[in-house]
């Protein structure tokens, strides 16, 4: 009997129940999420190790070009060890962002 007042006067919401193609979809589009999340991670980290050691990129040109990344793979440290650590950071940037586009494609080939 409330539940049948409830609906009368306007206090239930309607809602709708995922179904399994919905919610993989859902799955898809959190994962895209997390993954662009890592990569603005590793490109914050990228770009904090580089200020640390006092290289700037122009302001006013894009980051994370083909330019970009050429002169980020030029910049030479004093020591090799932070040549390796440099290389990481690029190429974990790099993986991000492959993770992120190749999210992007699977989402662009569920998609009605």
């Amino acid at each position: 009997m409330k539940l049948t007042a409830s609906l009368r006067s306007g206090d239930l919401t309607y809602i709708c129940v995922p179904n399994d193609d919905q919610e993989s979809m859902r799955d898809l589009t959190r994962a895209r999420s997390d993954m662009k999340n890592q990569e603005r991670s590793a490109r914050q980290q990228l770009n904090a190790f580089v200020l640390r050691h006092g290289f700037h990129w122009p302001s006013g040109k894009q980051r994370w070009t083909s330019v970009h990344y050429n002169w980020l793979e030029s910049l030479a440290f004093r020591h090799p060890w932070q040549q390796i650590v440099l290389q990481e950071y690029i190429d974990s940037v790099r993986a991000a962002t492959k993770r992120v586009e190749e999210m992007t494609r699977q989402m662009m080939i569920a998609l009605p």
